[in-house]
């Protein structure tokens, strides 16, 4: 029987793109968190975790095979690569993003944006990249 895990971004492993030998096209500014994941605990399926992206930088657009959402915690940032209208996203919002749709962000705001991601996959590290 699989347990429960509780996990607290506070008490989690913080990474970011700068202590990492990462895409070249990744802001050293990037921090990221798992809360969710097989290598924490029990779970299968499904794998999550927070992205924190500092004031003027950016995650480049990207694709990846599996399908993806968001969950905005605070700040503002521009949805890039999402069609020709550029889309806004605030605190609350939740974004569906499918196999392979190009995707990206930039924080307009003036606090660092904050999103949570949620994968079905086991494990964040499964998910392979591909920026533009």
């Amino acid at each position: 029987m699989s347990e429960i895990l509780v996990q607290s971004d506070e008490c989690a492993d913080w990474h970011s793109a700068a202590g990492h030998a990462v895409n070249h096209a990744m802001s050293p500014d990037l921090r990221w968190c798992h809360l969710v994941d097989k290598t924490l605990g029990s779970s299968e399926g499904l794998s999550m975790g927070r992205l924190e992206v500092a004031v003027n930088q950016s995650l480049a657009p990207h694709r990846h095979a599996p399908q993806e959402i968001y969950y905005v915690l605070k700040g503002r940032a521009e949805l890039l690569g999402s069609g020709e209208t550029p889309k806004i996203l605030t605190p609350g919002d939740t974004v569906y993003i499918p196999q392979n749709a190009l995707h990206g962000l930039k924080n307009i705001g003036n606090v660092p944006f904050e999103v949570l991601w949620i994968f079905p996959t086991d494990t964040w590290a499964e998910i392979d990249y591909h920026y533009e």
